[in-house]
């Protein structure tokens, strides 16, 4: 049996998913399984924890995804500066587009309270398993990477990470 017969057949409804069995599927997608907390997204979940990120996670799927049709959707989720973005392309809950295919919750019409909750719990699991990985070498920009960019280009990339991290802190 395939993983999308396996998948229709064993999903029912939003309380009957397994966040397990969603990271299983999902790792099974070469885009999915290789996205991975990068040093800076690591650092806003260590220093605001778990919780509050959840909060911010709640936050961006009510404003960005949960709309019948939301502005940009396929668009409206950046790839980086904060975990939960990382976590909504790893977990496919980015866009509307990821959530039907994935969690089988049709578009065109508001996500509801469950499926957010539903949603938040598989970032979660994501969440809480990468913070587990001991190695962050993917994550790490090359060295050779580093030493091609001006250093004018260094310095505006990092006052850009520390003001959206400021941003999310609180």
């Amino acid at each position: 049996m395939n993983r999308s017969s396996e998948k229709s057949s064993t999903l029912v409804s939003p309380p009957c998913w397994d966040p397990d069995q969603q990271l299983r599927w999902l790792s099974e997608s070469r885009f999915r399984s290789r996205q991975h907390l990068g040093i800076a997204e690591r650092k806003i979940l260590q220093r605001l924890g778990l919780e509050k990120v959840l909060e911010h996670g709640r936050v961006f799927l009510t404003q960005r995804v949960a709309p019948a049709r939301p502005a940009n959707d396929g668009r409206q989720t950046p790839m980086r500066k904060h975990p939960i973005f990382v976590a909504q392309h790893a977990t496919a809950t980015c866009c509307r587009g990821c959530i039907a295919r994935w969690y089988n919750i049709p578009t065109g019409r508001e996500l509801t309270a469950l499926e957010i909750d539903t949603l938040l719990t598989v970032i979660r699991h994501w969440l809480e398993r990468e913070m587990e990985r001991s190695d962050c070498k993917k994550a790490e920009p090359s060295p050779t990477a580093a030493k091609r960019r001006p250093r004018s280009v260094q310095q505006t990339l990092f006052q850009t990470d520390c003001e959206t991290a400021k941003k999310h802190e609180g």
